[in-house]
């Protein structure tokens, strides 16, 4: 059926279609949210969700909702065609990062300005800050790895890397991201979960292979849990490396994870502020959830 319609529609007017569904939806999101916490006003914790549901009021639906969001748009988004490699690919602080071979450039444009905003330094979900990021000399693992950016952002730093990603549909990209440092890189296109196999294999496995590593970013869409079971080992050594982990694809895994990894030694903080999670089902409690743990062992 998605086949027929693209073959019968431009991408133009089906693209015109997509953002008005979504504007409904968005809509009926924020409305949701807002009523939520108007009836359950115990549930706002700190000052920084209350700056959350105030911006939401006065403005269209977006995570993260806070003012920097307006910073980004989808306008300002520069896409460029490889012809050689037959892949767009847009500047990532003067690197190219790729995307999959035939998406189409409206959607790389959104994703590129949702990967930006994402990592602004305001944002519930930036990975690193000026006190807690990857150091010259680093061993990388990157748990997740869907676009690279993450990656792209701290190679000149890192003296290798090890990029873990499932869909086959982004080898060819992040292959030719990371072709400028391919004497650093490893591509793991396996599951990383609680147990090896064929198709799956753990973070404790990975270091038994590849050696000591610094600082591990997990961004793994909801089997964050099965990962650190599969990382028993890395986080009980006492020169563990640092974590960069993402709480908020279920409910309760910020607090699970955080009584994890304090009982494994590590210092925590969480990201600054809140953010939104759609997932595939779309809107589910808890409405703000934080973004990501970071650990580390002193």
């Amino acid at each position: 059926m998605v086949k027929i319609i693209r073959s019968i529609l431009p991408f133009w007017l089906r693209n015109f279609i997509f953002i008005k569904i979504q504007q409904f939806v968005f809509y009926s999101y924020k409305k949701k949210i807002l009523r939520y916490y108007q009836k359950n006003l115990a549930m706002v914790k700190d000052d920084s969700m209350k700056e959350a549901i105030s911006f939401l009021k006065s403005n269209p639906f977006v995570s993260p909702p806070y003012p920097f969001s307006k910073n980004y748009s989808e306008k300002s988004v520069e896409i460029t065609l490889d012809p050689d490699k037959a892949m767009h690919y847009c500047m990532l602080d003067g690197k190219r990062l790729y995307f999959k071979r035939g998406m189409e450039v409206q959607k790389i444009r959104r994703q590129f300005k949702n990967l930006l905003m994402e990592q602004d330094p305001h944002s519930a979900h930036r990975y690193i800050t000026p006190g807690f990021s990857v150091q010259q000399g680093d061993v990388v693992i990157d748990a997740g790895a869907a676009e690279g950016n993450f990656s792209l952002s701290i190679v000149e730093k890192a003296s290798k890397l090890i990029l873990i990603e499932t869909n086959p549909d982004w080898l060819d990209a992040l292959e030719a991201t990371f072709e400028p440092w391919k004497e650093k890189l490893t591509i793991i296109n396996k599951f990383v979960s609680n147990h090896n196999s064929t198709t799956t294999i753990t973070i404790d496995r990975i270091i038994e292979q590849e050696g000591a590593v610094n600082f591990i970013k997990i961004d793994v869409d909801g089997e964050e849990g099965p990962l650190l079971a599969g990382s028993a080992n890395t986080l009980d050594s006492p020169s563990a490396p640092k974590i960069a982990l993402c709480t908020y694809h279920l409910e309760g895994d910020p607090e699970k994870f955080s009584t994890l990894l304090t009982k494994k030694g590590f210092v925590t903080e969480f990201s600054e502020g809140y953010m939104i999670f759609i997932s595939q089902q779309g809107l589910e409690f808890p409405f703000l959830r934080k973004g990501i743990l970071r650990g580390w062992k002193t």
